[in-house]
C-alpha cells in the first residue's frame, strides 16, 4: 500500500514539474540553462598622433592603444581607423593575433587580457587645407557567447598649419669654458622654405643657467616671420670667476608664435650648453696645436728609423711571380753569388704558397726566415714581389718591394692582367728588378712614406 501511494506521489509532482522545464528551456537560446562566463572586457582605447601641429607634406604617425582586462578571451574583435582623405598610409604595424581586414580595419580573434598596440605611419598630401584641424578616429567592438560589445571611439586632432617654425641656439666656444670666459650664444629661428603663410607674434624666451652673467631671463619677440625667412639675435655671456668646475651652463631658448588664423604654436625648446674646466688647463686649440707637435716629431722619428733601417739592408735575390703561380723573372744581386738550389727551391713553394693564400684571404705582405736569410713578399695586383736578404730587417724592405711593383704594374699592367707567359712582353721587368737589388727604390719608398704622412697629418688636422 506504502509503494503504491509513494508512486502516485512521483507521479503527479512530475505533472507539475515537467511544465516548469519546458519553460525554462523554451527560454535558453541554447535549449539550455545559460551559463554566466567571465569574459576581457575593454578597460581603456586611446589613439593618439606623434605631433600636435603638422604642414603639408608632414609625416604623421598615429599610435592606438587596447586594453582588456578580465579573464578568458575574446572571442572576435575589430579595431578600425578613420583616417583624413588627405593623409597615405605609408606603413601599419599589427600586434599578434590579428590582421588587416580592409583600408585600416583589422579582425583579431582569442584576443585575452593585457595591453595591445597598433601603429599607422602616414604623409599628409602636399596640397592639403591649410589652418584646420585634420582627425582620426579610432573604433573597436567585440563579440563573445552571441552578444556584441558596445562600440568604443576615441579621436586624435592635428593642427594643420601653412607655417612651421624651427629653433636653434649655438655657444662659442662649444664644448669648453674656463671661468671669468666670455661665451656667445646665438639665437636662430627658421622658415621653412614651402610654407606658404606667415608667422606672427614670434617670441623666444631665454633661460640663463646659475654661473653665467647677467643672469636674467631674456625675452625676443618680433611682429613676424615669412616663408623661408631667418630671426636671429646673438649675445655674450660671461661665466662667473667662482663657477664650479666641471658643472654644466647653459642657455634653454623658448619659441612660441601664431599662424595668421591664430592659432598659437608652443613651447618649442632647445639648448646649449658646456661644461667649466679649470683655468689652468690648456684650451682644445692649444691642445690640438701640442698633439700635432708631438705628432710630427714621432713621424719624424720614424722617418729617421725608416731611412736608417733602408740603409742597412742588403737584397740578394728578387723574385717576379705572376698571380697565377708561374714564375716571370728572378734577378740575383752580383752573378758572383752562389746559387743555392735548396734555398730557391724552398722560396719558389713559400711564394705559390703564399700567392694562393693572399688572394683568398687578402693579405698583403709577409716575411719568411730561411736559416740565417730572411725574405719579404708584397703582393699587387697581378704579382708578388720577392726579396731574399743577408743583411737587414725584412720590414725596412716592404716600401721598396711596393715602389717597385707599382712601376711595374703603371707600365706593364694591361699585360700582366692577361699574361701568356712570354718575357717579350715585359721589356721594362728586368731593369725594374736590378733598380731594386742596388737599393734604387730606398728614395721612392721613403717619399711615398713622407707624402702619405703628411696627408695623414692634413686629415688629422
Amino acid at each position: 500500500m506504502r509503494v503504491r501511494l509513494l508512486a502516485a506521489s512521483l507521479f503527479v509532482l512530475g505533472l507539475v514539474v515537467a511544465p516548469l522545464l519546458t519553460e525554462v528551456r523554451s527560454r535558453s537560446p541554447a535549449g539550455d540553462f545559460p551559463v554566466r562566463m567571465s569574459v576581457p572586457s575593454v578597460d581603456r582605447f586611446r589613439i593618439l598622433a606623434d605631433a600636435a601641429v603638422a604642414g603639408e607634406d608632414s609625416a604623421i604617425t598615429y599610435r592606438v592603444w587596447l586594453n582588456l582586462s578580465g579573464g578568458g578571451s575574446v572571442q572576435y574583435a575589430w579595431m578600425n581607423v578613420s583616417l583624413d582623405p588627405d593623409l597615405t598610409v605609408e606603413r601599419s604595424i599589427t600586434p599578434s593575433g590579428c590582421t588587416l581586414s580592409g583600408n585600416e580595419s583589422w579582425q583579431c580573434n582569442g584576443l585575452r587580457e593585457g595591453a595591445y598596440l597598433w601603429t599607422v605611419e602616414t604623409r599628409l598630401a602636399s596640397n592639403t587645407s591649410l589652418n584646420r584641424w585634420l582627425n582620426a578616429t579610432a573604433s573597436v567592438r567585440t563579440y563573445t557567447n552571441r552578444q556584441y560589445s558596445p562600440s568604443v571611439e576615441d579621436q586624435a586632432s592635428v593642427w594643420i598649419s601653412g607655417v612651421v617654425l624651427s629653433l636653434e641656439i649655438t655657444a662659442v666656444p662649444d664644448t669648453w669654458v674656463r671661468p671669468g670666459e666670455l661665451v656667445e650664444f646665438r639665437i636662430r629661428v627658421f622658415g621653412r622654405d614651402q610654407d606658404v603663410d606667415t608667422a606672427h607674434n614670434v617670441v623666444v624666451h631665454l633661460e640663463v643657467s646659475p654661473g653665467l652673467r647677467p643672469n636674467v631671463p631674456i625675452d625676443l619677440a618680433w611682429e613676424e616671420l615669412s616663408a623661408g625667412g631667418v630671426l636671429g639675435y646673438t649675445f655674450p655671456l660671461f661665466v662667473e670667476d667662482n663657477a664650479t668646475v666641471g658643472d654644466p651652463v647653459w642657455v634653454t631658448a623658448i619659441l612660441r608664435y601664431e599662424d595668421s588664423a591664430g592659432f598659437p604654436f608652443g613651447p618649442i625648446e632647445a639648448t646649449a650648453s658646456l661644461l667649466v674646466q679649470p683655468g689652468g688647463l690648456v684650451s682644445a686649440a692649444d691642445a690640438l696645436a701640442g698633439i700635432l707637435v708631438g705628432a710630427l716629431a714621432i713621424l719624424a722619428w720614424i722617418g729617421i728609423l725608416i731611412a736608417l733601417g733602408q740603409q742597412r739592408i742588403r737584397i740578394d735575390e728578387v723574385l717576379l711571380v705572376h698571380a697565377s703561380g708561374a714564375l716571370i723573372q728572378h734577378a740575383t744581386r752580383t752573378p758572383a753569388i752562389k746559387k743555392d738550389d735548396d734555398l730557391m727551391a724552398a722560396m719558389l713553394v713559400a711564394i705559390q704558397a703564399f700567392v694562393q693564400d693572399s688572394w683568398k684571404k687578402e693579405a698583403t705582405l709577409d716575411e719568411f726566415a730561411f736559416g740565417r736569410r730572411k725574405a719579404a713578399f708584397v703582393r699587387g695586383k697581378h704579382v708578388v714581389l720577392a726579396a731574399i736578404l743577408s743583411r737587414g730587417d725584412p720590414a725596412y724592405l716592404v716600401p721598396q718591394l711596393r715602389a717597385a711593383i707599382e712601376d711595374l704594374e703603371r707600365v706593364h699592367g694591361g699585360v700582366l692582367a692577361d699574361w701568356d707567359g712570354r718575357l717579350s712582353r715585359l721589356p721594362r721587368a728586368e731593369r725594374i728588378l736590378s733598380t731594386l737589388l742596388r737599393g734604387g727604390y730606398r728614395k721612392e719608398a721613403w717619399t711615398k712614406w713622407f707624402d702619405d704622412a703628411k696627408r695623414l697629418i692634413r686629415h688629422r688636422g
